[in-house]
């Protein structure tokens, strides 16, 4: 074997050496450091788990026709993380006081529906109440079409803290123009070197659409409204150097980001779903839109035009001591 063949195999396996190795580095931390096991507990991941419970309610809480006495059981162990957190930490972040806050809003609803939830749970909420001295409740934000676009060309603060996740759409059709610009708009996202890796797969067959969401269920209380629906994926192919194994959801969530933006620009309500399915599903969705191999699901964005009246989310974000850092 001559020297120049020997050194194309040795790097040809070195390679494949550190992608695995890089492979093992993040799946060890992921397993360590994530919230997948609820041992050992920590703060961070303690909260994170309130965090994502609060949300899930008050998304409940806006979907187009409330259903009376959902979702009781989440509700009591939310009630319970609460109670813990509490217990260990206190009142020390605004997440905590405003979860509290979303499970008081949960017992005021019903009681404004003069609908009786479980005794027990009813007993629990007063007893977190007394206990951490949260009495208020939030209320997720009521408004209109029109007042939801209102800052649509306002400078970029306004513009900004104008967006938020709508679940509620009119059966109305979208001019083509004007996804188009938006799509257009979306991509002044930066990628690395440019690569532009970021792939727009725009559903409007109607059945197509529950076909795919059915197989998501991410969509639940809201799918029959939903008359659009955008695969964003990144094609890994672009993709060079074997330190890059994140890089196609650092672009991808760049991306999304700036269409989301350009979607509200154009007057159009989005809503960014949940991407975390398993291996099966990736497969049953990846057949039914003939998306190939390389493409890896960034997000599922559902879109349209807003009904009149609206309930949106408060999404309550973290105080900025809590996620900035001086170095």
């Amino acid at each position: 074997m001559g020297f120049r063949s020997f050194v194309k195999k040795y790097l040809f396996f070195s390679i494949y050496i550190i992608a695995f190795v890089e492979f093992i580095y993040a799946y060890f931390k992921f397993v360590i450091y994530s919230g997948i096991f609820k041992y050992p507990i920590t703060r961070n991941k303690l909260l994170g788990r309130i965090v994502e419970g609060y949300h899930s309610v008050e998304r409940s809480l806006a979907l187009p026709n409330v259903r009376l006495g959902f979702a009781q059981k989440h509700i009591a162990e939310l009630v319970e993380l609460n109670s813990l957190y509490f217990e260990k930490y206190g009142l020390d972040t605004s997440q905590i006081i405003h979860s509290i806050e979303v499970v008081n809003e949960y017992q005021h609803y019903h009681k404004k529906f003069n609908y009786s939830i479980d005794d027990d749970l009813d007993k629990k909420i007063e007893l977190l109440k007394e206990k951490t001295g949260v009495t208020n409740h939030s209320l997720q934000i009521t408004t209109n079409a029109q007042n939801y676009f209102e800052n649509q060309n306002a400078p970029f603060k306004a513009f900004s803290f104008s967006r938020k996740s709508v679940r509620k759409y009119k059966n109305k059709i979208i001019p083509r123009e004007d996804l188009n610009e938006a799509f257009l708009i979306a991509q002044n996202a930066p990628s690395a070197c440019n690569r532009q890796g970021a792939r727009i797969h725009l559903i409007e067959d109607k059945e197509l659409i529950q076909n795919i969401l059915s197989i998501h269920v991410g969509t639940g209380g809201f799918k029959n409204t939903i008359h659009k629906l955008i695969v964003l994926t990144e094609d890994m192919e672009i993709s060079n150097g074997v330190f890059e194994k994140n890089q196609v959801y650092i672009d991808g969530g760049i991306f999304l980001m700036n269409l989301l933006y350009a979607l509200h620009y154009k007057g159009i309500a989005a809503c960014p779903l949940n991407n975390s399915f398993s291996i099966k599903q990736d497969r049953k969705i990846r057949k039914l839109l003939k998306i190939k191999e390389s493409e890896c699901f960034i997000a599922f964005v559902s879109l349209g035009y807003p009904e009149e009246d609206l309930v949106v989310t408060t999404s309550k974000k973290r105080d900025l001591s809590e996620i900035v850092n001086f170095h």
